[in-house]
């Protein structure tokens, strides 16, 4: 557009005068950080204020100055800061990750594309050059129109639209070798591209599934955290020690009313069963009481954990059990079904011989 085009203009002038307020407010706040000298020295500084200065230049000075086309120029610099927004953008920085790790892949994508584009260009060139034309100086077709395919460097332009597949159309083969050149080129170009872009693709999702592991486990910490400020504050505060101690009480009636407090008291109160208002059980506490200090919340917990690891050896026992009845039972199903076709099956083995002195020795009581 033109230097005074509306609404190119109000909109130039209001983003110099953003752009300028900022940079003023960074250079009031830079003595107490880097500096005014590092400040003003930085790359991206300079390009801050080469992308503003022109404005100012051109308006109060005009046109009195020549080159000031060339600090024109230098307001385009002024899209890399949008590269700054990456130390904030998860995105970014996970793709320059992915390309950081895929650089062995990324090498042999551009050697196999490199080579690629040297033979098939090559061959299409040979293919479709077509005659010299002395007088023209140039290579022409059969129906005398000049070739795209002028030389070896050019026709590389056609080799890699062809291999990614874009096809843009501007340059074609004509012949029946040309085409067929065509041909071995895009399919060369499916397996020499897929092959790096798929690990490429392999290390994206591998470093995308970290990130949102990493994600969940700080959510997770920071729960924790929150968790432990306000188990700390509940110390401090006696209302919320109240309802916490509400909370282990009923912790514990459910775990009495699911029968694991039932059988631990008949086990481990057997000596004194003959009365049925008997003590409770050592660090159980009965299902009525509240607990209301720091000890007896201390009870709670440690006869909830007694409580699993008794279900816990129970359950270990009867599995023990089952396994050895089913263990027995296989192997008189397995030595009955081979004594139907072998002789002498039925007679002990020496490992049962062992298992049957060992019962006769032992007392039985």
């Amino acid at each position: 557009p033109q230097p005074n085009a509306e609404p190119y203009s109000s909109i130039e002038f209001f983003c110099i005068v953003v752009f300028t307020l900022e940079y003023l407010m960074r250079i009031c706040s830079c003595c107490a950080g880097p500096g005014l000298l590092h400040f003003l020295v930085a790359p991206m500084n300079v390009v801050d204020l080469a992308a503003i200065l022109p404005w100012y230049i051109s308006k109060f000075i005009g046109s009195a100055i020549k080159g000031l086309s060339v600090l024109r120029v230098l307001r385009l610099t002024r899209v890399l800061r949008i590269f700054k927004m990456g130390r904030n953008f998860q995105g970014l920085i996970l793709l320059l990750h992915t390309f950081k790790r895929s650089a062995a892949a990324l090498l042999m994508l551009v050697f196999f594309v490199g080579l690629s584009l040297i033979v098939f260009a090559t061959l299409i060139f040979h293919a479709e050059s077509g005659t010299w034309d002395a007088h023209r100086k140039q290579y022409l077709r059969a129906d005398g129109q000049q070739t795209p395919f002028e030389s070896i460097p050019s026709s590389m332009w056609w080799c890699i639209v062809t291999m990614t597949t874009v096809g843009y159309g501007d340059h074609y083969p004509i012949t029946w070798p040309g085409k067929l050149v065509a041909i071995l080129t895009m399919f060369c170009g499916l397996l020499v591209l897929s092959l790096p872009i798929t690990i490429i693709g392999a290390n994206f999702d591998e470093l995308y599934r970290d990130m949102r592991k990493k994600e969940v486990e700080e959510k997770a910490r920071k729960k924790s955290e929150l968790m432990h400020k306000r188990l700390e504050h509940s110390h401090s505060d006696p209302t919320s020690s109240n309802h916490i101690s509400s909370f282990m009480a009923a912790c514990q009636v459910t775990a009495v009313r699911n029968g694991l407090a039932a059988k631990f008291a008949r086990k481990a109160g057997a000596s004194s069963t003959s009365s049925t208002d008997a003590a409770p059980v050592a660090g159980e506490l009965p299902a009525h009481v509240v607990p209301t200090d720091a000890n007896q919340k201390e009870r709670v917990l440690r006869a909830v954990h007694e409580l699993i690891l008794q279900s816990h050896t129970n359950l270990m026992d009867d599995v023990e059990k089952v396994l050895e009845k089913h263990e027995r039972e296989l192997r008189l199903q397995i030595k009955a079904l081979l004594a139907t076709h072998s002789k002498g099956i039925n007679q002990q083995t020496p490992l049962e011989s062992m298992e049957h002195i060992i019962k006769c020795r032992l007392p039985t009581g």
